[in-house]
Order: C-alpha cells, then sequence, then structure tokens
C-alpha cells in the first residue's frame, strides 16, 4: 500500500456552501464530478489541440432527467465519447439516433446508426460467465 500521491488526496466540492461529499445527494455529487470530467476534456483540448476519448461507464443510472440531457448536451464539444449503459432508456431518443450504438447481449455484439444494425453479430467473451445486456454509445 502507497502513503503518499494523487490517489491519496482528498478533494472537497462545495454547492451553495454545502460539502456535497457529506450533504448532497449521488445526484449532486455525480453531476459536479461530470462537470469536473468535461472542464478537463475542454482544458486538454484547448491545451493539445487534440480531445481526448472520453469514457463514462453507467453515469446516467444516478442522474434525473434534467441533469441526463444536461450532460448529453455537454458531450456536444467532445469528439470522441464511449458510454456504456445497461438501460437504453436513459438515453434521449434523439440522442440514441444521432450517435453509433453497439449492444452486447449474450456475449454477442452488434451495432446500429440511425436506428439500422449492421454487421454481423460477432462471439465475445463472457464476462464471469454471467450474460447480461451492455449497450455502448459511441460519438
Amino acid at each position: 500500500m502507497t502513503t503518499i500521491g494523487p490517489h491519496r488526496d482528498e478533494m472537497r466540492i462545495l454547492a451553495n456552501k454545502i460539502d456535497l461529499s457529506d450533504y448532497g445527494s449521488r445526484g449532486q455529487a455525480r453531476t459536479a464530478l461530470l462537470a469536473l470530467k468535461l472542464a478537463e476534456v475542454s482544458w486538454l483540448k484547448e491545451k493539445t489541440g487534440q480531445c481526448p476519448v472520453l469514457l463514462l461507464d453507467e453515469t446516467l443510472v444516478e442522474l434525473d432527467i434534467q441533469r441526463r440531457a444536461d450532460l448529453l448536451a455537454g458531450l456536444g464539444d467532445c469528439e470522441q465519447a464511449l458510454l456504456t449503459t445497461t438501460d437504453l432508456k436513459l438515453f434521449a431518443p434523439e440522442f440514441v439516433q444521432e450517435n453509433v450504438v453497439w449492444h452486447v447481449v449474450g456475449g454477442r455484439w452488434r451495432s446500429s446508426y440511425n436506428g439500422f444494425f449492421a454487421g454481423t453479430p460477432t462471439r465475445l467473451g463472457y464476462c464471469g460467465g454471467v450474460a447480461a445486456t451492455l449497450s455502448m454509445i459511441t460519438r
């Protein structure tokens, strides 16, 4: 175990003078962290001239409808984003239609764009022997 380094730092985020880690809802804390992540993407793009790949795993689950819409709108500046979900209904239908969706069902994947599926399903490995449905959205 290491005792020094960035993983040991503690960062407090305040909203209206309230410490979100102690008194904020999970949605508020998640929103603050996502805002920080999107600011980081913007900063990296400004400094390097290249947009980093943004990976968001099951991010929309803990957000209310308005925060989901705000996040998806904020992704407009990201050239490359990969979002995973087990519930595609969390995404606005327009967002799903405008992006490529990769469905992984029972160890097989297929992609769709504008509602049309493309490609031949390909066998993927199982994770822990559990067959689950997973959707990934790429921009």
